[in-house]
């Protein structure tokens, strides 16, 4: 949902005359005025380290006078910060300004937040809500004013996965990495089929197979290179191993075909197989997965 000035408006205008609880008095009206607040006076704060990790900073709203009273605030989250585990003993309304964010409940998966989310936290539920890993995030805070002097409930730490240990296995910088013949071999017949120089990728092909290449790993690289370098130049390299094939298997070479690839159950889950595949490959667990 895509939330402009006209449904951020209307969206408190219901908060204030619904009936439960935040109705103005009527009888009042005559005496309200608007009070314009500039965003330039607005007071930033530090979130406190005690309930927040990472940075991040506050500017309250004035408090909205109504029978129940409404106390909003924005909130900026740097990229990677977020709050502890918390409950509102009232419940709290979030409305997703900027950038991107998460969510959690208790027990639940995390969600994503995006610019225009809103999200309702009843009362009594465990969460938590912040920055995404790599977005800083904004949102605008409405709680309603504890009357019954219950406030929110501050708890522990947030232990996400990625953040509970740092990977020591994983090279450093300036770590020295050592490829295998045939890696080597994978990065020039990449490179030369990227650039379309069908007359260096030849050689380049058949020291990839006498490096120890399967036909099938070399045509996997194609397989993969046409959504990123184009169909045509993808498929003038294919023919040009085509065609070296036939002219060594004429000469007598017999090159390994190598496994094909299996055929994946029909109830597969892409994405979730995607995260594992990446949490593989980067030798680090992930959020949510």
């Amino acid at each position: 949902m895509t939330v402009n000035s006209k449904n951020i408006f209307l969206l408190f205008f219901s908060l204030f005359t619904s009936t439960s609880g935040f109705a103005i008095d009527a009888g009042k009206s005559s005496e309200a005025q608007q009070i314009i607040t500039k965003s330039e006076s607005h007071v930033v704060n530090k979130a406190p380290d005690k309930i927040f990790t990472g940075n991040a900073a506050f500017s309250r709203f004035p408090v909205l006078p109504s029978s129940g009273s409404v106390a909003p605030a924005i909130v900026t989250f740097e990229a990677g910060a977020y709050t502890n585990w918390h409950i509102h003993p009232h419940g709290q309304y979030l409305i997703v300004t900027g950038g991107e964010g998460r969510t959690q409940e208790w027990g639940q998966p995390i969600q994503t937040l995006g610019k225009g989310d809103v999200v309702w936290c009843p009362p009594g539920v465990k969460h938590w809500h912040g920055a995404s890993t790599h977005s800083a995030m904004t949102h605008i805070a409405i709680s309603p004013v504890a009357t019954d002097g219950k406030k929110v409930t501050w708890l522990e730490k947030v232990d996400l996965p990625t953040e509970r240990k740092k990977n020591t296995t994983a090279p450093s910088a300036d770590a020295e990495v050592k490829l295998t013949k045939k890696q080597l071999a994978l990065i020039s017949i990449a490179a030369f089929t990227a650039i379309g120089d069908i007359e260096k990728l030849k050689p380049t092909l058949t020291h990839g197979l006498e490096s120890g290449l399967t036909v099938n790993e070399i045509k996997e690289v194609f397989a993969h290179q046409y959504a990123y370098v184009g169909f045509p130049r993808a498929l003038n390299a294919m023919l040009t191993f085509r065609s070296l094939l036939d002219t060594r298997e004429k000469q007598g070479i017999k090159d390994v075909p190598g496994p094909t690839p299996g055929q994946l159950p029909d109830d597969t889950n892409y994405y979730q197989l995607g995260n594992q595949t990446l949490s593989r490959l980067t030798n680090r667990p992930l959020a949510g997965c």
